[in-house]
Order: C-alpha cells, then sequence, then structure tokens
C-alpha cells in the first residue's frame, strides 16, 4: 500500500491499519490464537463481512532470503465479533487454532535438519540427537511437549513433586537427565513462521507473520531455560512541553529544560479518564509525543541456548499515529497540519498545527517487541489510542 502522505498520518478517506495484535503472542501447535485486527481512517466502519481471511500454515523461510508461502487456503475461523475502540477506531477480533501438524509439514525446516546448526555450534550438539531425522525429532519434540505442560503446570503448584516425578515418569527422567540442557535450542530450530492473509473490501490485501513453537510448553518447568513472549503493555501517553525552541532531542531525565507534561487520555472508551486533554500552544516552546511501556520478556538468542549462555531482555520499537479533525482541516493547507517526526523511539518530536483551525486529534501509539539472533522469534505488539486538543 503506498502513503503519498505521511506515513503517520491516518486520513479519513483511506483504510489505515493500525496493528494485528496476536494474542497469545505465541503459540503452540493445536493452541488457540485471537487476532486483534485494528483499523482506523475509512476502516473505522468495517464489519466482519468485509474482510476475506486466507492463511498458509507452510511457509518456506530460510537464510538465503526466500520468504514464501507454499500452500494458502481459508482460515478456518472458529468465531469473530467487531470490538470498537472508539468512534475513530475498529477492531475485529477473529479466532483460529494452529493445526496440529503445522511443524512437520513445515517446509522451511529441512530434511537435514543439521544444517540449520552453524558450524562452530555443530559440536553443541551430541550426536545421539542430531542422529534423530526431521521426522523423528519433530515428532519426539511433540510427544515430549505435550507432556511438558502437565508437568510444568504440576510443578508450578506442588514443586516438591519433582521428586516423584523422576522415579514415576520414565519420560520427565529421559526429559531431565539427557534433553532438557538441549531443549532450548532445539525449540528455536522448530520454530516455523505461518502466514494470515486478509483482503478488505476487495481491494486492500495485508499480510500478517506468526511464529509457532512449543515454548510455551516447556516454559513453567523449573529450570528449563525456556521463554514464551508476551505482548508489551503500554502503561502511559501524553505529550511534553518543553520551555526551550527547538531542541534537537529531548529527555526528561537529562534534567536539561524546564517543561510540563499533558497525559493524554482516550476519551469514554478508556478505563482511566474520560476527558479531552488541552495543550496549549506556546510558539516559544518545543512539545514531544512521549510513551511510556512495560512487560519486557527475557529469552536466549541461539548462542546462549547451545552454549548455555545468559538470557536477553528484548528490546521496544514504536510507531505513532496520529489523525485530525476532519471538519476542522477542510480549508487548511497539509502543510500546516501537526506532524510527528517518528523514528521508532518513545519520545519524538511534535509539530503542532500552523493553523488555529486545527484543534482536535486521535493519536494512536504502537509498540512491538524485537530481540536479535533468535530463530523466527515471535513479536508481540499492542495499541493505545488516546485524544487531545490544541489550546490556542
Amino acid at each position: 500500500m503506498l502513503f503519498p502522505t505521511n506515513y503517520d498520518r491516518v486520513d479519513a478517506e483511506r483504510v489505515r491499519i493500525l496493528d494485528y495484535i496476536y494474542e497469545p503472542a505465541e503459540a503452540a501447535p493445536v493452541g488457540a490464537v485471537k487476532v486483534f485486527a485494528v483499523f482506523a481512517g475509512a476502516g473505522d466502519s468495517l464489519n466482519a463481512e468485509d474482510i476475506n481471511w486466507t492463511a498458509s500454515f507452510n511457509v518456506l523461510s530460510n537464510d538465503y532470503g526466500v520468504d514464501t508461502a507454499l500452500d494458502v487456503g481459508s482460515l478456518a475461523i472458529t468465531s469473530q465479533s467487531v470490538f470498537w475502540f472508539s468512534d475513530n477506531t475498529c477492531c475485529l477480533i477473529v479466532n483460529f487454532r494452529i493445526p496440529d501438524s503445522v511443524v512437520f509439514n513445515s517446509a522451511s525446516i529441512p530434511e537435514q535438519w543439521t544444517s540449520i546448526i552453524l558450524a562452530e555450534y555443530q559440536s553443541q550438539i551430541p550426536d545421539f540427537i542430531k542422529t534423530f531425522s526431521k521426522r523423528d525429532l519433530i515428532s519426539f519434540t511433540h510427544s515430549l511437549a505435550k507432556s511438558a505442560k502437565k508437568w510444568g503446570k504440576t510443578l508450578k503448584q506442588y514443586p516438591s513433586l519433582e521428586d516423584s516425578l523422576l522415579q514415576t515418569d520414565t519420560l520427565y527422567s529421559l526429559y531431565k537427565n539427557s534433553f532438557m540442557q538441549y531443549i532450548p535450542a532445539m525449540l528455536q530450530f522448530l520454530t516455523v513462521k505461518i502466514w494470515l492473509f486478509s483482503e478488505i473490501r476487495g481491494v486492500l490485501k495485508v499480510r500478517s507473520t506468526y511464529s509457532v513453537r512449543y515454548n510455551r510448553c516447556f516454559k513453567d518447568i523449573p529450570g528449563s531455560r525456556v521463554y514464551a513472549n508476551i505482548n508489551p503493555v503500554i502503561d502511559s501517553i501524553g505529550i511534553y512541553k518543553v520551555y526551550e525552541p527547538d531542541p534537537l532531542s529531548f529527555d526528561p531525565a537529562e534534567g536539561k529544560y524546564n517543561y510540563d507534561f499533558i497525559r493524554l487520555f482516550g476519551g469514554k472508551h478508556d478505563p482511566f479518564h474520560d476527558s479531552i486533554q488541552p495543550v496549549k500552544i506556546d510558539k516559544k516552546c518545543s512539545y514531544f509525543v512521549a510513551g511510556s511501556a512495560g512487560g519486557k520478556d527475557t529469552s536466549l538468542t541461539i548462542q546462549s541456548a547451545l552454549q548455555s549462555g545468559a538470557p536477553t531482555v528484548e528490546g521496544f520499537t514504536t510507531q505513532w499515529y496520529f489523525q485530525l479533525n476532519q471538519k476542522e482541516i477542510a480549508d487548511v493547507s497539509p502543510y500546516d497540519y501537526m506532524n510527528i517526526m517518528g523514528m521508532g523511539g518513545f519520545i519524538e518530536a511534535l509539530y503542532p498545527p500552523e493553523d488555529d483551525r486545527v484543534q482536535t486529534f486521535t493519536l494512536w501509539l504502537e509498540v512491538s517487541d524485537f530481540l536479535l539472533n533468535e530463530i523466527n522469534r515471535p513479536q508481540g505488539s499492542f495499541l493505545r489510542e488516546v485524544r487531545g486538543r490544541f489550546k490556542w
């Protein structure tokens, strides 16, 4: 989709996709998944019948630049509904399940699965595991994962039962004594992508990527060193009014400038507040949009998984969007609209409108997580909407 105007700006006449939020941020085979497809602009009045969903559960993706769907078919939706963020935003909720066979059928895992392992790490995997065929490795991990969910649930509630499990459950004993230290790496080798396609009103086509892996099955077993990704949590959104003209950047922690912070809320749909906050404009001041988010996860890079290294804390990146009141901008040049200089940060320069007829705005913050060097790492995301009003 082309954006002849600023990407950050949402225009009323165009359907804009703000985010596809997956809950959970990752799933194992047979897991239930809920997708929150959030739209604004001309998408604020979408209904379930406006979107045709298809999917590929066999995506070929490798280090040589190949990234393609081998099989595309209708998405088996278990249920769908509409949730309204506000008058400006629509969210379509789609529920589906991950097929039990998705890892078995993925062409991303080569028949010679050990070719995924870099040469310098080949010695980290013992020969008795490397002799497994692709299907045998997946079958064993698949069976282990089903039992691991029960073990994790039991041991989370009753840690003292581990000795009993070791004596009575042969598979658990095999896992603890022979496989546990290798599982974090094996789960990365067996992580696969799926693609969801949505065709909106027969015009706009969107592709969204989701990662499937067995981590959620193992994460609660004590000492497993297996982590599952969760979506970020957006704590607050607001605007800094900085009493300094045109600073190159702003960080309140530095204490270089005096400032006020105007916290923004989302109107009647926001659980914290129901008012639209005024932002007083002063030509001698500078303005910055700001957000904060929590819920950072830790996980293992493939190097840490293979070498029993320490976990790494994920990072966050942002995307800001805004929409202006259609009536207020009817006779205003686009060059006089507000603008955000978005560079993927939580504090970004905000340039207020040059025309005082532009007064009200809607602002969205999308936060996504990332961690480098983890194979096909699932990406979590979250979105929050707020509103404000310029006061001249």
